[in-house]
């Protein structure tokens, strides 16, 4: 009786929650599939996870070099036009402070942190990447986060890279606002050729953050299709067929209580018996 009971206790959970499989004891061959499936499962959420994590970092980063490339095209502007001839040295002088006062702004973009982690300081960064004069404090290695069972994702940039690669845009600026101040025409026009440069450096590297944001985009999509690949996968091998299910339980409910009869006409013969 005991054992009837707990086999229809059994087909009653079964039924009440459509899970035929709950731990290794229930399918012993079946089992190291469903715990591999559970555990690949976990991996595409722990992907996801860090795709969102990552999201800002990638965002940021993006608007950053687009504020950069807003900044150095200014510097461009009062450069190509403070070569004119009608502006006096008295203008040349007063222009220099603005450039100065970019080259300052480019600093701090370049300092630009998400949830106390400095984008452009490659690994290290917990510290600011540059410090007030632009000379780099950062790491040349850069922090990744895995995407995906066989890639990465780079989650930081090497800020001595990014702003002092081929050209050093926070020198260029610098000479530029001194040859303002020393009202040296030909200085500034020598400039306006590295300072071109440096944008067209600056817009290369957004443009390699945007194929990363699109990598991170196609991948976030392969792991929750995978994801739900998967729980399908996991509910077909644990879960039991309704109509089976109900089916099997009314079998057992059926064999419980014959049980239950026999058990009754015994025990009513025993007692006869001692009676008599």
């Amino acid at each position: 009786m005991a054992r009837k009971k707990g086999e229809m206790n059994e087909a009653e959970r079964i039924a009440v929650t459509g899970i035929k499989v709950t731990r290794a004891s229930d399918d012993p061959s079946r089992w190291p599939e469903i715990n591999a499936i559970q555990s690949s499962i976990e991996d595409q959420r722990t992907y996801q996870a860090n795709l969102d994590r990552s999201d800002a970092f990638l965002i940021t980063a993006d608007k950053t070099l687009g504020f950069s490339t807003d900044l150095l095209s200014r510097a461009r502007e009062r450069a190509v036009q403070l070569t004119n001839e009608i502006y006096t040295s008295t203008d040349r002088a007063a222009a220099s402070n603005e450039l100065f006062k970019l080259k300052e702004q480019l600093i701090g973009v370049a300092n630009t942190e998400v949830n106390g982690r400095f984008l452009f300081a490659g690994n290290a960064y917990d510290n600011p990447a540059f410090d007030d004069a632009g000379v780099y404090l950062g790491a040349s290695t850069v922090p990744l986060t895995r995407m995906s069972e066989t890639s990465d994702l780079q989650t930081g940039w090497d800020g001595e890279q990014v702003f002092q690669g081929t050209v050093d845009i926070f020198q260029v600026l610098e000479d530029i606002g001194t040859a303002m101040a020393a009202n040296d025409v030909v200085g500034i026009r020598d400039q306006l050729v590295a300072l071109d440069l440096g944008l067209e450096q600056v817009v290369a590297w957004r443009t390699e953050i945007g194929f990363k944001q699109v990598a991170a985009n196609d991948a976030l999509s392969i792991a929750e299709t995978m994801e739900q690949i998967l729980v399908a996968r996991k509910d077909e091998a644990t879960e039991e067929d309704p109509a089976a299910a109900y089916t099997k339980l009314a079998e057992m409910r059926l064999s419980y209580e014959a049980t239950l009869q026999v058990a009754a006409a015994t025990s009513k013969t025993k007692l006869f018996d001692f009676i008599r």
